[in-house]
């Protein structure tokens, strides 16, 4: 299977991984938040805002935030693969440590960038520092809610027989995937690249015969477009 990534003005995106799960994932996330005790957080004014965001010719905020959220992708992207182990692995083992580091490195540039926004005044300041203290509340209550997650995570993997599959685009903006037949989800997510409390995400569902070549595209067109806490 070739899945084929790109942004408006047919510019391909390279180096971002995709992941084709054998089951629902989605579906899973959609079932504990209707069974938690509390709702999800809501901030809808907040996220309206944030959508509506552009940086401004200032980039200084931008600049202050980087290293931040280069590292905030990198921790994500090793929660994401953890996701998918057996937790009783020796490799799950290795990269939980190499996780747990990440994530303290990632509390250490959170506070050297709270430091350069000192510097800074404006709206652009106070809008960061609310999506930052909404962020923050909807992640405590997911970390309630989804904690089910990773059992029923391995329960649906078990159930399908099939392991999930990663790959990363190259240049042309392109992944190959060798998937078995079956239903999958293709999943992905970019940071916006024109606002940063935004990012892309698809989740397409495909069946495969496992034998059949298919063309994946992930456009503009099928992806959606939300807060990124």
């Amino acid at each position: 299977m070739l899945l084929h990534v790109e942004l408006e003005h047919d510019e391909p995106v390279a180096g971002l991984e995709v992941t084709a799960f054998p089951f629902d994932a989605e579906a899973i996330l959609d079932s504990l938040e209707a069974a938690a005790a509390e709702p999800r957080p809501a901030f809808p004014e907040l996220e309206r805002q944030l959508a509506a965001y552009r940086s401004p010719e200032d980039d200084r905020l931008s600049e202050a935030s980087r290293p931040w959220l280069a590292l905030y992708d990198s921790v994500s992207r090793l929660a994401d693969s953890l996701n998918t182990m057996d937790r009783r692995t020796q490799t799950y083992a290795r990269m939980y440590e190499r996780f747990r580091q990440l994530y303290g490195r990632l509390q250490q540039r959170a506070a050297e960038r709270d430091r350069a926004l000192e510097e800074l005044r404006g709206e652009d300041v106070a809008l960061a520092r609310r999506a930052q203290a909404a962020a923050e509340s909807v992640r405590v209550w997911e970390r309630a809610a989804f904690e089910p997650y990773a059992e029923l995570h391995r329960a649906a993997l078990d159930s399908s027989g099939r392991a999930v599959a990663l790959q990363t685009t190259d240049d042309h903006g392109e992944a190959h995937l060798e998937l078995a037949a079956g239903d999958w989800w293709i999943v992905a997510r970019l940071t916006d690249p024109d606002n940063p409390f935004q990012e892309y995400y698809w989740s397409v569902h495909l069946r495969t015969t496992g034998w059949l070549p298919l063309r994946v595209p992930l456009f503009e067109r099928n992806r959606l477009r939300r807060w990124r806490h």
